[in-house]
């Protein structure tokens, strides 16, 4: 480590805490809303943009010698990333259309109750009663619905939406997969896409109270920025892809319609 603390024994200690701080920054950002509620209300999504920030502050002490000289990135290679970017945030975004409107045909069927059990057992339970025991699919059928509101109540600004989703991009395809190699036994590729992987995989979580149906569609967003990153080199064509995948998703929650993409529309029926 290159980074702006001299001092060996405070760089691992920072390392630790930005390690753990960048798997969780959601929950971070709610726990300080809830702090917060006794005194003023602030919406999360306005904290979980602070703490983006501080996180990338906490980066650049770390590590600012190799992330400044990162950025000095020739500007036609920058906005080759860029108009990558673009496309790549319309393609994930179709590509969301398509994932979460098989994902909800998939629910819909399996919504009828369960066959082969005993009747000595009763009726079989639905889904419904099942999705009850279950927050992750009690949040996949009032994540959508939530999101609308708050969206409508002017809690979730649109450049606010848009800038969120460019931090995220700096964290989780930037900033954290090279703390993560900075404790990974692997060096050269396959330490880079592990840090990749890894910290996909922590993008995923992130929209846990979202429900496992966002969880793996925000995964699988994941790898495609992923790879926007690596075939541009640079992180603004995942950050670029990202903020228009956020504004775009926003516009289709507002309007309480899913795409009409017609890959969906001639496959599976539409939208629901």
């Amino acid at each position: 480590m290159n980074g702006l603390i001299p001092i060996p024994e405070l760089q691992t200690s920072l390392l630790a805490a930005l390690l753990l701080l960048h798997a969780s920054p959601v929950m971070l950002a709610n726990r300080l809303a809830a702090l917060l509620a006794p005194v003023r209300r602030v919406p999360p999504l306005w904290l979980y943009f602070v703490v983006l920030g501080i996180l990338i502050g906490g980066d650049l002490v770390l590590i600012a010698p190799d992330l400044y000289q990162y950025l000095l990135i020739a500007w036609p290679t920058q906005a080759l990333a860029a108009m990558l970017g673009l496309l790549g945030g319309g393609l994930g975004f179709w590509l969301d259309q398509v994932v979460t409107t098989s994902l909800r045909k998939a629910s819909r069927r399996a919504s009828r109750p369960l066959q082969g059990l005993s009747p000595v057992l009763g009726r079989s339970p639905g889904w419904e009663s099942l999705s009850s025991l279950n927050p992750l699919l009690a949040a996949d059928a009032t994540g959508s619905t939530i999101t609308r509101a708050l969206l409508t109540r002017g809690e979730f600004p649109p450049p606010l939406v848009v800038a969120v989703g460019m931090l995220e991009e700096i964290i989780y395809r930037r900033a954290f997969p090279w703390l993560l190699g900075l404790v990974l036994p692997w060096q050269g590729l396959l330490g880079l896409l592990s840090g990749l992987m890894i910290a996909n995989l922590f993008y995923g979580l992130i929209h846990l109270s979202f429900g496992g149906r966002t969880i793996f569609t925000r995964w699988l967003l994941g790898l495609l920025f992923a790879a926007l990153v690596l075939v541009s080199g640079s992180v603004l064509a995942a950050s670029m892809a990202h903020g228009l995948f956020n504004w775009l998703a926003m516009k289709a929650t507002l309007a309480g319609r899913r795409s009409s993409v017609i890959f969906v529309r001639n496959h599976s029926g539409g939208g629901s």
